[in-house]
Parts: C-alpha cells; sequence; structure tokens
C-alpha cells in the first residue's frame, strides 16, 4: 500500500498550470517533528514535500493553496526522473495528492470571493488532533 498522510504548511503559494480541462496546483509543504536530542533539550526538525494535487473530486479550491496555508495532504508517493538544464538525470519524491483540505483558521491573508468556503476538501479546526 502506498498511503502517505501529512499535515503542515505550505512554504510559498501553490503553482496552479491548467493542463487540457483540469488545473494541477505544485506547492512545498513543511512538517515538523520535535524530540529530545542528547542534551535532553527540544530540538525541532523540518521536512519539505512536493506535492502535486489535480483539481477534482477531494481536492479543495486550489486558489486556496497560499503561503502559510496549513493543510492536510493524503496521496501517494510516487518517484519523478527528469533531465535538468545541464542534462543530468535528477530524481524527487512527490506526493500525488487524492485530497487536500484546508485546516483553520487560516494564516494565510489572500483574500477570497465573498470569503468563500473550500470546494471538495473538509475543514478542520486548528486543535485537531495529529495522526
Amino acid at each position: 500500500m502506498n498511503l502517505h498522510i501529512i499535515k503542515g504548511t505550505l512554504g510559498r503559494d501553490a503553482r496552479i498550470n491548467k493542463v487540457g480541462e483540469r488545473s494541477v496546483a505544485n506547492f512545498s509543504v513543511a512538517t515538523e517533528y520535535e524530540y529530545k536530542d542528547k542534551s535532553n533539550n527540544w530540538a525541532k526538525e523540518t521536512t519539505w514535500h512536493n506535492v502535486c494535487a489535480w483539481q477534482g473530486f477531494g481536492i479543495c479550491d486550489l486558489e486556496l493553496l497560499v503561503k502559510g496555508a496549513r493543510v492536510l495532504v493524503t496521496g501517494r508517493e510516487r518517484l519523478r526522473t527528469y533531465t535538468d538544464r545541464d542534462g543530468k538525470e535528477v530524481s524527487s519524491l512527490e506526493l500525488v495528492a487524492e485530497t487536500v483540505d484546508i485546516l483553520g483558521p487560516d494564516k494565510a491573508e489572500k483574500p477570497s470571493k465573498n470569503d468563500a468556503k473550500p470546494q471538495g476538501g473538509r475543514n478542520y479546526k486548528e486543535d485537531d488532533e495529529d495522526f
């Protein structure tokens, strides 16, 4: 089974492109892990996840994916291989989203049309428990 669930914060506004009749958003999500180090002090580790989300069922309004937004993403991990500008083959992992939910309250300050609610996803309170 290839199922990943991440809860974190967008590091930048999503790049949204049109592919045929559908839109696809590419964005990065930061997740944090806290632990006690060797000196018994709390330390924080941040991991960045690249996400690809196609507009459709289970995906929130892509315009709401702005820097600072808190999201809950479920999907499958995929290894992407491509050739960079120098002709070198590069591989990277990305999460192909099946669901993207905006967590509230939203810390992002992007105005929306008539304060529209996210479509397709569910809304969660900021204090909902982690998995």
